[in-house]
């Protein structure tokens, strides 16, 4: 009989059960609590399941030990996220793991490059960056995004600004992709990896919703850089001097890097050499995929924390407008 030993709930509609089995072994069980939750872990499933199947043995995936409609059984692994490193073991140990994990995802991307859209890689961006504001769009119909909406007045027409920005610059295409990589992550926050016994990182939590082509999944990997970058560097800090939930509050300023060092980590690899080489546009590209992270995060602040959401929705919108006119100094707008 399975034993519990530590549930945790997320933002993103599941519960994390750590559970010891009859035979002695601990596992991760994610459950859905909704149907939402369960599309979105079905799609986090068939990545994992075709990403580990396309890499093989050098796969930087958990093995899949259960799933079903609504669960995801996985192993437990002790040493626990990215972020824990950070948290209880020496900066030098913790940055290392980041290293290999950010080399990881880049060869990945680098190591398969298509266009499954001729019209969609270009453009990428650009369209997620709509996507995300279209997505606030409807969090400010909720009774906190109203709260919200009236405390930042401006917000509305902001949005209908930044849409009308997007459909008249040249700026996008001039610095959009040939092609898309491999989808190594789609989400890579410190708290979506793994370490394994060995010092190994493993991605979990991953995108899912990414361009599917070939049974494969496609993906632009500036994205997740600017995700570690905004969320670490940006947004954490900001909500942390605003409550103490999770992850945000666990890792104080002493624990944090900053984003440039960050930053360097990460792109000195040889992975992102790799991809480097055959994109010479990513500078402006990482400043476009950070605003899309932070537009994005206005949503989830709204819709998905279980407190003050006004406040956490303000500061990280504030981050949004700040980041979007460094973007249009680089595009132009």
């Amino acid at each position: 009989m399975d034993r519990l030993l530590q549930r945790v709930s997320t933002t993103t509609g599941c519960d994390v059960d750590r559970v010891v089995r009859a035979d002695g072994t601990e596992v991760a069980i994610k459950r859905a609590r909704d149907e939402a939750a369960a599309a979105h872990l079905a799609s986090q499933t068939r990545h994992l399941r075709a990403m580990s199947a396309h890499l093989g043995v050098a796969s930087i995936y958990p093995p899949i030990i259960e799933a079903t409609a609504s669960t995801l059984v996985l192993p437990w692994y002790r040493r626990g996220t990215l972020e824990d490193q950070f948290a209880t073991q020496p900066r030098a140990d913790a940055e290392a793991v980041v290293r290999v994990a950010a080399d990881a995802l880049f060869r990945v991307a680098a190591g398969g490059r298509e266009l499954p859209d001729p019209a969609r890689a270009p453009a990428f961006l650009a369209d997620e960056l709509v996507r995300r504001a279209r997505r606030l769009r409807l969090a400010l119909e909720t009774a906190d995004g109203q709260r919200f909406a009236a405390h930042e007045t401006e917000v509305a027409r902001a949005l209908d600004a930044l849409e009308r920005w997007v459909a008249r610059s040249d700026g996008f295409r001039a610095i959009g992709l040939p092609a898309l990589g491999l989808c190594a992550h789609g989400d890579f926050g410190l708290d979506n990896a793994l370490v394994r016994d060995d010092g190994q990182p493993l991605f979990i939590d991953v995108r899912g919703e990414a361009v599917w082509h070939r049974d494969l999944p496609w993906w632009d990997p500036l994205l997740d850089l600017a995700t570690l970058l905004v969320y670490h560097c940006r947004i954490e800090p900001q909500i942390r001097a605003i409550c103490d939930d999770v992850g945000a509050a666990r890792l104080d300023s002493s624990k944090r890097v900053s984003e440039p060092e960050l930053r360097r980590l990460c792109v000195q690899t040889d992975g992102f050499g790799l991809w480097a080489a055959d994109d010479d546009t990513w500078e402006p590209r990482l400043e476009l995929a950070m605003l899309v992270r932070l537009l994005g995060s206005v949503s989830t602040q709204l819709t998905a924390t279980p407190r003050h959401q006004t406040e956490r929705a303000t500061a990280v919108w504030r981050l949004a407008v700040a980041q979007l006119a460094a973007v249009k100094a680089v595009l132009g707008g």
